[in-house]
């Protein structure tokens, strides 16, 4: 039963995991058969004026702020999407932050890896972080939300489109300097492996249930709205 329901979640999120899939095994042989500093100073050579800008400000969409908007947004659609929400960026943040402090607290970031190395491009007017790298809170809190999101809505293009935007601000961390390539692999992993979970445990009924309400539908969500699962 658990198989055909896991089924049934690849094939409607086809767009999403198919994509998402190919980035882990594509940053696993990157991983397996590169030095992470190496492979940082690798992308660190490709900076302009425009990309610097554009990363600065999506770094920001990965943030607790972000997401708590998120979910205040979606009371008004469906109680239900917007506890998965909370739940899975507790989740995936307490996680995150146990692994930072507790088990990889050694782990430092690139600013402070490559103090030395003149080699390494700092982006003016961004205050780097040097302590507790991996994994990566933005990337883990980017993908448990538009995970999330993929998941509530219909349309297989916006799946892709939250795919996208996830990878984005993953990649701005490394764009940043915030973070290495595999601290922002991992924060993947744990976002969308805790929003499955969460979603798993909170959509066994298929029944129509108060959850199932929103702030502007007392008996049913948007559920005729074609954008909404």
């Amino acid at each position: 039963m658990k198989l055909l329901r896991l089924k049934e979640l690849f094939k409607k999120n086809f767009f999403f995991l198919l994509p998402y899939f190919t980035f882990l095994i594509g940053g696993a042989l990157l991983l397996i058969f590169s030095d992470k500093d190496k492979l940082h100073l690798y992308f660190n050579k490709y900076h302009n004026e425009y990309t610097n800008l554009i990363f600065y400000y999506i770094t920001f969409l990965g943030d607790g702020w972000t997401a708590l908007s998120i979910a205040i947004f979606l009371l008004f659609i469906r109680y239900r999407y917007s506890i998965i929400i909370v739940l899975s960026y507790l989740l995936s943040s307490t996680t995150v932050q146990i692994l930072k402090r507790y088990v990889f607290n050694d782990h430092v970031r690139p600013a402070l890896f490559f103090k030395n190395n003149p080699d390494l491009y700092l982006i003016p007017g961004v205050d780097n972080n040097i302590f507790h790298s991996f994994p990566s809170g933005h990337s883990t809190t980017a993908f448990a939300v538009y995970f999330g999101l993929a998941l509530f809505i219909s349309n297989k293009w916006l799946k892709l489109c939250m795919l996208t935007l996830a990878l984005l601000i993953a990649l701005s961390r490394v764009y940043l300097s915030q973070h290495f390539f595999e601290d922002i692999y991992a924060g993947s992993f744990i976002g969308v492996a805790s929003t499955l979970l969460i979603y798993f445990l909170l959509s066994q009924n298929k029944q129509e249930t108060g959850l199932d309400r929103s702030l502007i539908k007392k008996n049913k969500s948007l559920r005729t709205n074609n954008f909404f699962n």
